[in-house]
Formats: structure tokens, sequence, C-alpha cells
């Protein structure tokens, strides 16, 4: 059994099988793994030690202070069925919240995307299932957001040209060909001060 906790072995996995295999070879090893998993496993025939986050509490606590705050329309936003992790925290967010929409990416957050679209207007607040969808979330927002003040000032009068423009000004951090920088700067300036 190692004695320091540089000679410990950390296993993360997702499926019981797997982890049962890793359980027996530290075993045989002479080794008592320590398990990092999303929800307590209880693995037959093996010595280890198994640290999981409260994801249920986590839950409660986060679904009752947005609520308090905002209101009880919640939306859990990208879970990846597939994912053990997004399963638990979709679980823990249904028990947390059984009012609450989950949103499932079946394999494209884009289409995630389209179903939350229409339900915008009727949300109160949006939890992302991961950082894939935190990311991806943000930055069609951020995008979307962006292309405000090209639009309403007229620059740019079509707001899907004004989307295309901000979306290089997320990537790159200003507009590519710069044909609107002076323009964006000026009404960035006024928004602000008003």
């Amino acid at each position: 059994e190692p004695r320091e906790l540089s000679e410990s072995v950390f296993v993360i996995g997702s499926s019981a099988e797997w982890l049962g295999a890793m359980v027996s070879r530290c075993n045989a090893c002479g080794c008592v793994p320590i398990l990092l998993c999303s929800s307590l496993r209880k693995i037959a025939g093996g010595r280890y030690h198994c640290v999981c986050p409260d994801i249920g509490g986590s839950m409660r606590q986060l679904t009752a202070a947005l609520t308090q705050r905002w209101g009880g329309r919640l939306v859990l936003y990208g879970v990846n069925p597939h994912s053990v992790g997004d399963r638990s925290r979709r679980e823990a967010f249904l028990q947390a919240c059984p009012q609450g929409l989950c949103l499932e990416n079946e394999g494209s957050l884009s289409a995630c995307f389209e179903k939350f679209m229409p339900l915008l207007e009727n949300t109160d607040a949006v939890l992302c299932a991961n950082g894939f969808a935190a990311v991806s979330l943000s930055w069609i927002v951020l995008s979307m957001c962006g292309a405000l003040p090209y639009f309403f000032s007229g620059v740019i009068p079509n707001y899907i040209d004004a989307v295309f423009e901000a979306v290089s000004g997320v990537l790159a951090g200003k507009p590519m060909d710069e044909t609107y920088a002076q323009e964006y700067r000026q009404l960035l300036i006024r928004v602000i001060d008003k």
C-alpha cells in the first residue's frame, strides 16, 4: 500500500466494468487505489477508496439560490446523454428542481441552442451541464450582443451580417477586416456614455 500521496494511484473512470478492472489490477500490485467518481461506486471484491463530489447537495443549493434571486424557471443546458457526469448533474437538477427543463445536446450543441432560443423569454436562469456547453453558449450570446451596436446604429443594417462581424470580433478580439472598426469604437463609446 502506498505510504505517501505521491505513491498513490488515482483512478478516474465512468463505467463500473472499467473501474472494477482497474481496482483488480491495482490490488494485484498491492495498491489500494483512490477512485475519483461523479457518484459513489460499489465494486465487488476489491479494496479501494472513493472520493466523489456532493452533486445533489451542490445542485440543491444552486437551484435554491437561483430560484430565490431570479425565479424558478430554470434550464439545465447542453446535457450530454452519453456522459456519466452530465447524467448525474441532470438527475440532481431534476431532483432539486422538478419543474426545471433539461436540454440535451444529442450530438449537436447548435441543435440544443435552437431548442433553447424559443424558451429564452420564459427562462429565469440557465445552468450549463459542462464546460463545453458553457463556452459555446457564452460565445453565441457574446456574438449576438456584440452585433447590437452595429445593427441599432445602422452601420450594418442586416442583423445576420452584424452577428458575423461580431463573431469575428469574438474570435480575433477585433473586427478582422477593420472595415467597421472606427465606427464600432465610436458606437461603443456612445453606448457606454449613456
